[in-house]
């Protein structure tokens, strides 16, 4: 089912009157919630709800909110950004002027798959824009690919005008290949030369 807009105005008369109806006839707010609510007293997110009208299907149970749930989601993002989305609903039950704020009767809270079907709804990419974990083995392969492509002598041949020495893993490998099998040891200073 298609969600049905709600015009902002219906919500801010729903906040004061479940404001009123949960905390008495002088709402007091805490110094804290104050911009929070402010914020969202003038944003109007009612938009949203046409937009996504598209995303939802004709048929099926009617829909919550759509500006309700983006409105919660920025509460969760501007009072608890570290905290998921199954937190938050327990937080909505906890204290009742973030689920006022987003537009929610204390009885009736989304759950969080629904917050989930609003994201993919939102955000209706086909892939998850992230990149699969890269594992060893398909590092030493791209390490390998990129040997073939520059050659054997690429780290010689590769120089900088500031006559830098390149000291990746594999010319320190070539470097030790080509010691000979006895190391000299540097003689300290201190130790006294014989004289002739």
């Amino acid at each position: 089912m298609k969600p049905v807009l709600v015009p902002h105005s219906d919500y801010q008369a729903f906040v004061l009157q479940h404001l009123r109806d949960s905390f008495g006839p002088g709402v007091v707010l805490i110094n804290k919630d104050w911009p929070l609510a402010a914020k969202l007293w003038m944003s109007d997110l009612s938009a949203l709800t046409t937009l996504l009208a598209g995303e939802y299907s004709d048929r099926g149970p009617k829909p919550r909110d759509p500006a309700s749930l983006l409105r919660s989601y920025l509460i969760l993002l501007m009072t608890n950004p570290g905290m998921g989305l199954t937190e938050w609903i327990n937080e909505m039950q906890r204290t009742p002027i973030y689920a006022i704020l987003s537009g929610f009767r204390l009885d009736d809270l989304p759950g969080v798959g629904t917050f989930y079907d609003f994201f993919s709804r939102l955000w209706p990419a086909v892939d998850k824009n992230l990149m699969p974990p890269v594992t060893a083995a398909q590092e030493k392969s791209q390490e390998r690919q990129e040997e073939r492509r520059e050659g054997p002598y690429h780290h010689a041949r590769q120089g900088s005008a500031s006559g830098e020495v390149d000291d990746s893993p594999r010319r320190q490998e070539n470097r030790a290949a080509c010691r000979p099998a006895v190391r000299l040891l540097p003689i300290p200073r201190f130790f006294p030369y014989p004289r002739i």
